[in-house]
């Protein structure tokens, strides 16, 4: 194309064989560019039932269908005894279906915060054959279903079988008291396995490393180390069943009809006590925390019964912030001291961040309050710290913000309108309380209390403030129930984060009387 410049038009056509007839083509109106117009047709002959439906981003289309009249030559040959076989030809008639669906001037699909699994988003037409009905036969259904699915994976050597291989933990198994309680017993365990074994980042759900023979290599994949904790657990008399999903990132399992393509991970779900338990063996976590990659919408738990079930893979998980910042002034200066206690997975991100280098860790926090007065506690499975800090003040007038660290001070979402849903990967609790101690022969003009909250109970902050004597005491606490919600949802998200920002940015102002 010699000619073609910028501005040039590029209009093409193809044609796509395929003889693969189970998942027609899926057909995207949204991409990554702006779609100026686009049609999608399809004329399916009356033998072959689909299930379309319309996934991703919701767009409008226009649509319209009709039946067609259609006929199919085929050939066949014959076979009588006593017969040569004779090679024959006939039409088949079709009363087929024609459809046709058109949209125009569909905005890019764009990275936006909390955005997951970019991947199922643009908006699109997925055809799922479910039932194929030849004439003179009956109708052969094709969709498998959950239970089938687990079925076949049970039967696998590579996934079921590997289940009860778990014998080679007996000695173990023998060295624990049998006074221990059934929660003491699944602790034990998952720690030996963690300790025992390497991951090596391969992820699947299939097996070709587990068991002794895991422990004797000393490294292996997330099915090798967490079908090998099924397998022990169940050698212990734990009921324990593998659990599988999807990563973020990588898309969501359909939730009708099963495809192995759809899963690339596999945990241990774990009924103790009347409870269910997660885990996850490859991670740091204590048990029943998985890590935040996990957290993708749901598992199925592929039970030995057939029986399996959805498991919401984000159930109970947040994470905490307690924090408490005492200011005063002293001699020009503003004294501050900040306390802060984290917890579930608050705990474990910083935790993460304490273990990888501690010297890195300590000089963020330094960074952040300009100070270099730190002090970190993590003992008993807990992380505090502690951060002492000081500013020059000014002698008439000091805007003081009370909670620096801690609170939402900046809105994530600045667009007027969003295509993707919005993922948390977690709820989330933060409480942060400041007292602060007004100087003498100084007034203090204080912020309105507030308190909003989202439709349905999904999230609430609360601001609250209060003067007693020369003493300030502010609570900002923020609370998030729901971890998802949709484009629909999102003018009432954005605007509730603005009211917490803007409150939570409001200063309380110190004036020399």
């Amino acid at each position: 194309m010699p000619d073609v410049r910028e501005g040039s038009v590029i209009e093409y056509k193809f044609i796509l064989e395929s003889d693969y007839i189970s998942n027609l083509y899926e057909w995207h109106f949204q991409e990554d560019i702006p779609v100026r117009y686009s049609s999608y047709k399809f004329l399916v002959p009356e033998f072959f039932i689909y299930n379309h439906r319309q996934l991703g981003n919701v767009v409008q289309l226009e649509s319209e269908s009709e039946y067609r009249d259609e006929s199919f030559i085929y050939s066949y040959t014959t076979s009588q005894a006593f017969q040569p076989s004779v090679k024959k030809k006939a039409t088949l008639p079709s009363r087929s279906q024609y459809q046709q669906m058109t949209t125009t001037n569909i905005k890019a699909l764009q990275n936006e915060p909390l955005m997951n699994n970019r991947s199922i988003l643009p908006s699109r037409i997925e055809s799922q054959l479910i039932t194929v009905k030849m004439p003179n036969s009956a109708p052969e259904q094709v969709a498998r279903t959950y239970e089938q699915f687990s079925n076949t994976l049970l039967d696998w050597g590579t996934f079921g079988a590997v289940l009860s291989g778990g014998g080679f933990a007996k000695e173990k198994i023998s060295t624990m008291s049998p006074q221990m309680n059934s929660i003491d017993k699944v602790n034990e365990l998952y720690n030996w396995i963690r300790s025992s074994v390497t991951f090596n980042n391969v992820y699947g759900f299939s097996s070709s490393n587990s068991n002794r023979k895991l422990f004797r290599e000393g490294k292996g994949s997330v099915a090798d180390i967490n079908l090998t904790l099924i397998a022990v657990l169940r050698q212990a008399g734990i009921e324990a069943n593998p659990v599988i999903l999807s990563t973020r990132g990588s898309g969501v399992p359909h939730p009708v009809y099963p495809s192995y393509e759809d899963f690339n991970y596999v945990i241990a779900g774990i009924e103790v006590d009347d409870k269910f338990i997660m885990a996850d063996a490859t991670s740091q976590l204590p048990l029943g925390a998985i890590p935040s990659k996990c957290m993708n919408w749901k598992g199925w738990l592929v039970s030995d019964e057939g029986e399996g079930r959805w498991i919401d893979l984000k159930a109970g998980a947040k994470e905490s912030y307690t924090v408490q910042t005492d200011i005063s002034f002293d001699n020009g200066e503003i004294l501050k001291t900040c306390n802060v206690k984290f917890g579930e997975y608050a705990l474990y991100k910083e935790m993460g961040k304490l273990l990888k280098s501690e010297e890195d860790y300590r000089s963020s926090i330094a960074s952040n309050f300009s100070s270099d007065n730190v002090e970190i506690n993590s003992e008993s499975n807990g992380l505090k710290w502690k951060v002492e800090s000081s500013i020059d003040m000014d002698d008439e007038i000091v805007y003081l913000n009370p909670i620096e660290y801690g609170a939402i001070t900046d809105n994530p979402f600045k667009r007027e309108t969003r295509f993707s849903n919005v993922d948390f990967n977690y709820g989330i609790s933060r409480t942060i309380i400041a007292k602060v101690v007004v100087p003498d022969g100084y007034s203090a003009e204080l912020p309105e209390p507030t308190a909003i909250g989202l439709p349905n109970r999904a999230g609430r902050f609360v601001y609250s403030i209060q003067k007693n004597g020369n003493i300030v005491t502010v609570l900002s606490q923020y609370s998030l129930k729901e971890t998802e919600f949709t484009a629909g949802e999102y003018p009432a998200l954005k605007q509730f984060y603005q009211l917490m920002v803007d409150k939570n940015n409001e200063p309380i102002v110190i004036k020399k009387l």
